[in-house]
């Protein structure tokens, strides 16, 4: 009977452990294992492609991953939404990719027990669209133990009912790293070249 005991409480200890392996934070704020996250924080940059100007929207809930110590994991983004445009952007950890509405993507890189960004947001240039939500589901897990899941949905909320009454985030003050877009770092990219352009913990599509 003790003998029992004593394997179930290792058990417990064991499923203790393992829930500890992954911090994750959004906007600051601990995000625990299966919760939701709304997120209205919007950015809005003036953009001129081929003569064409408006205004590029993104929503944004500055997400951060560290853990106990490094390990090789792998990050699964599903956009569960029917919203066609625009896509979601998943940065993870230096390739940018979009997930279109009813699709996943899949990405392997190695964690740092130090904070370090998730790019997770929507990237649209018509500020007059009605609104509307992307539910993305965000699985991390190790290379090594698949079983072991961290998991929580992002919803990345549109209504333009709320630009008033949020606090619009600035683009973070550090120096800009550029990609391709099969994302590989471009060190001094062309002019003219199309390109994803990183900012702490904010990517975008731009013209160089």
């Amino acid at each position: 009977m003790k003998r029992n005991l004593l394997l179930a409480a290792l058990a417990i200890a064991g499923l203790s452990t393992s829930a500890q392996t992954y911090t994750v934070t959004a906007n600051g704020q601990p995000v625990q294992n299966g919760s939701t996250i709304d997120c209205y924080d919007y950015e809005f940059d003036e953009y001129n492609i081929d003569g064409v100007s408006g205004t590029d929207v993104q929503i944004n809930p500055r997400l951060f991953l560290s853990t106990e110590k490094e390990y090789a994991l792998n990050m699964t983004v599903t956009n569960n939404s029917n919203v066609t445009i625009p896509d979601a952007l998943f940065c993870w950890p230096t390739t940018c990719v979009n997930v279109k509405a009813g699709q996943s993507q899949t990405q392997t890189g190695t964690s740092s027990t130090s904070p370090q960004p998730m790019q997770i947001d929507s990237d649209f240039f018509d500020i007059n669209d009605p609104a509307f939500t992307l539910p993305l589901k965000v699985e991390i897990s190790r290379v090594d133990n698949a079983g072991e899941k961290f998991s929580f949905t992002v919803n990345l909320i549109w209504d333009p009912s709320k630009v008033a009454a949020v606090d619009l985030v600035e683009v973070d003050d550090v120096a800009p790293v550029y990609y391709d877009l099969a994302g590989r770092r471009v060190l001094n990219p062309e002019k003219g070249a199309l390109v994803i352009e990183r900012r702490g913990a904010k990517a975008v599509k731009k013209v160089f």
